[in-house]
């Protein structure tokens, strides 16, 4: 089974991998896309007023990621690069990430929120256990039949 993968757009920080492979594939992903409507007035008096596009439309992806780690390894240094997508690039911009699931489906966006949930700890105090609740903003979507080109979204 392939693993789900994010690969890092131009601009990411010097210290993130081209590649991060998820440990554990998400159980579910949430797929929302809304169209950005504006009213549109009605031509004469008495017609009723219409809906129109007012930019394209938006994509956001929600997905829940599992991270683990053995008893000696605070499991923050696997998730460290993630907390380094969501800041602005070196440039100030924000980063692109494709995320990528087998051959057949991808989306590209820009890590719009990121929370980390601890919840499994040695007696040390070193972190084992992450859930990464991720929200990705994009336009670009692959999926349905596409064939991703050399591992790029919408290459």
């Amino acid at each position: 089974m392939e693993r789900l993968i994010l690969m890092p757009g131009e601009g990411a920080p010097p210290d993130v991998p081209d590649i991060l492979r998820c440990m554990f594939n998400p159980s579910e992903l949430v797929l929302t896309q809304a169209a950005r409507l504006r009213p549109r007035p009605a031509p004469l008096w008495g017609e009723t007023a219409t809906l129109a596009h007012a930019a394209p439309p938006h994509a956001t992806l929600e997905l829940r990621l599992l991270f683990e780690s053995g008893p000696q390894m605070d499991v923050r240094q696997a998730t460290r690069a993630l907390h380094g997508l969501a800041a602005p690039g070196p440039a100030g911009g924000a980063v692109p990430v494709d995320v990528i699931w087998g051959k057949h489906w991808a989306f590209r966006g820009t890590i719009s929120r990121l929370s980390e949930t601890l919840d499994q700890f040695t007696t040390a105090g070193i972190a084992l256990r992450s859930w990464l609740s991720v929200e990705l903003v994009g336009l670009h979507i692959r999926g349905h039949g596409d064939t991703l080109r050399a591992g790029r979204v919408g290459a």
